[in-house]
């Protein structure tokens, strides 16, 4: 797995200013189209009436959807893994701090994950991109649920059309770090997910026309910025507040935009029970 060097400087800075992860979470929240729908999709499977007793966030990051785990269902067991210890350092002593219990945070590889059995739900987001043995990685997914349990799966999604190799083989892209495949086909990921297992399996796009103006107004222009130098984080935080109206009336619009298909995509498998 790879990681993005203008993520990990972001989040050195957040390491010396604590009040800014407060700040990137209210961002992440507010702003980012992938954030809103993959807590729309969990809020969806909680009205539902699913309750899951035991959580998995594989693959956290800088930590938000933990945090929103945490709050959307209270009562839940949660481990964090990641293969960055930092990461997982850093999360452990915000939540000390702002004294949020029940969860666990543990440094392990998605290639080699324990626990065979014991969740009802994993989370994963925006990682499988960077992940070569995909296959294994969704075999350990369907190994460590329970039966009846839900995987929720955010990635980035290619048109039916492109060929195969060109998916697998993409180069890494300017987005956020270095990606072994430019995304999935939606047959490509049902077929992979089938294989290892899974029932039912349903996709749906996210990030079409309106996301992917607030995606470039947002990310895609801001990173690339970053990237070409990080003194020039100034004048990207000013841009980013000019776009931020802008983005958030984008994304309200697409949330509510129904699509097949889009530029990322949001899945939902189950394990037969």
């Amino acid at each position: 797995m790879h990681y993005d060097p203008v993520k990990d400087r972001l989040e050195a800075w957040i390491r010396r200013f604590p009040l800014l992860r407060k700040a990137l979470f209210w961002v992440l929240r507010n702003v980012f189209l992938r954030e809103m729908e993959v807590r729309r999709q969990l809020a969806r499977l909680k009205r539902e009436g699913f309750e899951p007793e035991r959580i998995l966030d594989a693959g956290t990051g800088l930590g938000q959807y933990t945090l929103y785990l945490r709050r959307l269902f209270p009562r839940a067991e949660i481990l964090s893994v990641d293969i960055k210890q930092e990461y997982l350092d850093h999360m452990r002593e915000f939540c000390r701090r702002e004294g949020i219990g029940g969860i666990d945070f543990a440094l392990q590889d998605l290639l080699e994950l324990e626990h065979e059995g014991r969740f009802d739900l994993v989370l994963n987001v925006d990682v499988m991109e960077h992940i070569e043995d995909d296959r294994k990685v969704f075999r350990n997914f369907r190994r460590v649920l329970r039966p009846g349990g839900r995987l929720v799966l955010h990635t980035p999604a290619v048109p039916e059309e492109l060929p195969e190799q060109a998916v697998e083989y993409a180069p890494g892209t300017y987005t956020v770090g270095e990606h072994v495949r430019m995304g999935y086909k939606h047959s490509m990921m049902r077929d992979r997910l089938r294989e290892e297992g899974f029932g039912k399996v349903v996709i749906h796009g996210t990030y079409g026309a309106w996301g992917g103006i607030a995606w470039r107004l947002m990310v895609r222009w801001p990173m690339a910025a970053l990237s070409a130098s990080f003194l020039l984080a100034p004048l990207v935080a000013l841009w980013m507040l000019a776009c931020f109206l802008p983005a958030r009336l984008c994304n309200a619009i697409e949330v509510r935009t129904k699509k097949a298909y889009g530029g990322c995509m949001l899945v939902v498998a189950e394990d037969p029970a």
